[in-house]
């Protein structure tokens, strides 16, 4: 299950992009999306359920300022007990997918209209990063499986392409920023990093289904197809 914790947006729009569909449109304009909201990242009530239209969403999510994750936040879900969990969701009305490899806005738009979706593409609090964080065994893990030492000058870009499923261009020419306790980061050109709004033309619904654990189930493989399809790296 995919949760979105993205601060709010508050201002200065960045970049983004609306993708009128064909085969696969948006909502009737009349119908509300549900979403929760979260007073900071670390929220553990989430009770303040939220509604709008599509055009007010896509609106909402355009305006934001460059910088760390702090502040208010939102998900996409609507949970039960207030609590932010994948067995705790009970509906989803918006499918969010986080492209942070360094795909371009073209290059998502250009996808989405290609397969007849409707959607919004907008920028991220961290858009145009030039670091990446990473698992420091992780990292070693893979330098061993390659036959690299972890202090080769090529090791880097080809952990950030092969196993992140970063674009080379971004990746090419990266170090080893800082080494510091479980975490190595990466220092890189400026990667661009947006998000993917795709309103359902159905809410996903955890009562449709059996049990939580056959709802889960069944968000899980739907998100898979879905990236899988759009043919595009996707967190």
């Amino acid at each position: 299950m995919q949760y979105d914790d993205t601060a709010v947006p508050d201002s200065n729009h960045i970049s983004s992009d609306a993708v009128r569909g064909g085969a696969y449109s948006a909502p009737d304009a009349a119908r509300k999306l549900s979403f929760t909201i979260g007073q900071h990242q670390k929220t553990k009530d989430w009770h303040d359920v939220q509604s709008c239209p599509w055009s007010e969403f896509v609106a909402m999510m355009s305006r934001h300022e460059v910088g760390p994750k702090e502040g208010r936040c939102f998900t996409p879900a609507v949970f039960d007990d207030c609590r932010r969990g994948k067995h705790n969701a009970l509906q989803i009305d918006v499918a969010v997918l986080d492209s942070d490899a360094g795909a371009s806005l073209d290059d998502l738009v250009v996808s989405l209209k290609l397969r007849g979706l409707e959607g919004a593409v907008v920028s991220t609090h961290s858009h145009l990063k030039t670091t990446t964080q990473a698992n420091a065994d992780a990292y070693d893990s893979w330098c061993r499986k390659e036959g690299l030492p972890p202090k080769d000058t090529a090791a880097p870009a080809r952990f950030l392409v092969e196993d992140r499923g970063m674009r080379l261009d971004i990746a090419q020419g990266a170090v080893v920023f800082e080494r510091k306790g479980r975490f190595i980061t990466f220092s890189h050109q400026p990667c661009p990093k947006y998000r993917v709004l795709l309103p359902l033309r159905r809410p996903w619904r955890r009562a449709d289904y059996d049990s939580p654990k056959e709802a889960c189930a069944a968000w899980e493989s739907a998100y898979r197809a879905l990236v899988e399809w759009l043919g595009i790296e996707f967190d």
